[in-house]
């Protein structure tokens, strides 16, 4: 078999043109050398150097290990640069995956990766190669672009079909050729190719996790020297970082809000911040076997699971001050455009009791504005019934509906509601739905 394949060498041929395009024209030139210039800088060459070290480490274990054969060099390329490499540049995204690990060994192990070696290992002649490329590329950058906008959806539907319909093909062709000479592809040593990428991926995963846990410590490092200013007290922080939350990145920055909002001036202020860090994770273990209805509230880590279903999910309950905690969701999208109406769910109390629920619609696009106040309503509806305990009065959705400020006690909680009005030029609006404990 030739050292490449004729889907390669269509994608070697394209790139080349495309890259000769660039260079030829004076404005797309001077882009591209400033491009390089960005990618040389010395941060990214020695994260690179340090990758293709660790790459060559595994290697080097995989020939001792009689698993790496120099004809699988090929694969080792392709693998570093389509993988290995993008995962480096992707490294921002990786480190705010929690289920970083598990995904890509899903991803990995899953059918699709032999779907799609045995539709690469298959290939056409060079002159169709070079003909599908082309079409294939825009067809994925217009689906891409139809992805965007709501509006674009029929066309994205159409795009998606072809698309399809042009890997069904490529599939059905696959398994035809591969039906008919089974003995010839298991003598090839392809099956080789199928499995040491998948190896090469979990094996390059402790470099990408320890990569991401050093930039997130040079972070927080960084954020540090704002708030301690004296050396020796700085010092005794970051080793105490280290040895306490060691490879657990999510409370090293649960860690980092408490720095934020607490006054620094000797080791005994950074103890307390960490004590904080760990009386709050124990509540979290133990909030389960807790009542939700507490005097003054609720249990604050069941109340922040209330609207789990309505796709707002809240963030870590965290203290803002030396009293007040709080929580909230990202903001849901509700609708399309370019500044879509949103929904966002938030809890406010003390350490123990959240106090205060609210539910919150920010409108900006007014030709949406009618779902999206359904919408808020189902989800005010559901608020209600979780953190009162009964379903909500017929009068408050139809308060909500028509957008009428309203205020009701019930015994212990008082319930609100308020429509208010921005004074800027998008003539834009919030609906605010308010649950919180009332003492007389």
């Amino acid at each position: 078999m030739d050292f490449f394949n004729t889907r390669e060498l269509s994608i070697i041929i394209w790139g080349s043109l495309f890259l000769a395009s660039i260079l030829l024209f004076t404005k797309t030139r001077s882009s591209a050398i400033d491009v390089l210039k960005a990618f040389f800088a010395k941060p990214i060459l020695i994260a690179l150097v340090c990758m293709l070290v660790y790459i060559a480490l595994i290697l080097g274990m995989l020939c001792y290990l009689d698993l790496f054969r120099v004809s699988q060099i090929k694969d080792v390329i392709i693998w570093t640069i389509t993988v290995a490499a993008v995962s480096l540049f992707k490294i921002n995204s990786i480190s705010e995956n929690k289920n970083y690990l598990k995904d890509t060994i899903r991803k990995n192990l899953i059918a699709l990766v032999g779907i799609e070696f045995l539709i690469s290992y298959y290939t056409y002649s060079l002159i169709i190669e070079l003909f599908i490329l082309p079409i294939a590329v825009v067809v994925g950058v217009m689906i891409g672009f139809a992805s965007t906008d709501k509006k674009y959806k029929p066309a994205e539907n159409l795009l998606n079909g072809v698309a399809s319909i042009g890997g069904l093909g490529i599939l059905i062709h696959a398994i035809y050729k591969l039906s008919t000479g089974f003995d010839e592809f298991i003598c090839s040593g392809a099956l080789q190719s199928l499995y040491f990428p998948i190896l090469l991926s979990i094996l390059y995963l402790p470099f990408i996790y320890c990569l991401s846990l050093y930039l997130e410590y040079q972070s927080v490092f960084t954020f540090l020297k704002i708030f301690i200013k004296d050396k020796d007290l700085l010092g005794y922080t970051k080793n105490k970082a280290a040895l306490t939350f060691n490879f657990r990145k999510e409370r090293l920055r649960r860690w980092r809000t408490v720095i934020s909002y607490s006054e620094i001036e000797n080791r005994n202020d950074i103890d307390r911040t960490f004590k904080i860090i760990k009386d709050s994770i124990q509540a979290e273990k133990s909030a389960h076997k807790l009542p939700l209805f507490l005097e003054g509230g609720w249990n604050p880590y069941l109340a922040k699971e209330f609207l789990n279903d309505n796709n707002l999910k809240t963030s870590y309950y965290k203290p803002i001050d030396d009293i007040e905690w709080s929580s909230c969701s990202p903001y849901l999208k509700l609708g399309s455009g370019i500044l879509p109406n949103n929904l966002s769910y938030y809890l406010d109390g003390t350490r123990t009791t959240a106090t205060a629920l609210k539910l919150v619609l920010n409108i900006n696009d007014h030709a949406s504005s009618f779902g999206s106040i359904e919408t808020f309503l189902i989800v005010a509806k559901d608020l209600y019934q979780k953190a009162i305990g009964t379903s909500c009065p017929t009068s408050f959705e139809e308060k909500i509906r028509e957008g009428d400020s309203f205020e009701k006690i019930l015994e212990n909680k008082k319930v609100s509601f308020i429509k208010d009005e921005w004074r800027n030029t998008t003539n834009g609006y919030s609906y605010k739905f308010v649950i919180e404990n009332y003492k007389p």
